[in-house]
C-alpha cells in the first residue's frame, strides 16, 4: 500500500496522539471537531481506529472541499459509519 509507505512510524504516533487529543476535547466538550488536515485512507484508518477505543465519540469520514477528512463527534449511540 503506497499511503502506508509514506508514513514513518513517528508520523503514525504523532497521527495517534493528535486523534486522541481532539477525540478527548470533543468528549469534554461536546462539540465535533474536524481534523482539518488532509489524511490518506492509511491515515484516516489510524484516526477512525485510535478514537474507536474511546468511550462516547465516533468518526465518520466527510468530504470538505474536495478533500477527504476526519470528523469527531459526541457519539450517542445514533453515531455515523466509520469509512475510510
Amino acid at each position: 500500500d503506497r499511503d502506508r509507505d509514506r508514513c514513518s512510524d513517528r508520523d503514525v504516533q504523532n497521527l495517534k496522539r493528535l486523534a486522541r487529543r481532539v477525540a478527548e476535547a470533543v468528549a469534554d466538550g461536546g462539540e465535533s471537531e474536524i481534523i482539518r488536515k488532509p489524511l490518506n485512507s492509511f491515515e484516516r484508518r489510524i484516526v477512525h481506529t485510535e478514537v474507536a477505543d474511546i468511550d462516547g465519540v465516533g468518526t465518520e469520514t466527510i468530504d470538505q472541499d474536495g478533500e477527504r477528512k476526519i470528523r469527531i463527534f459526541v457519539d450517542n449511540g445514533e453515531g455515523a459509519s466509520a469509512e475510510a
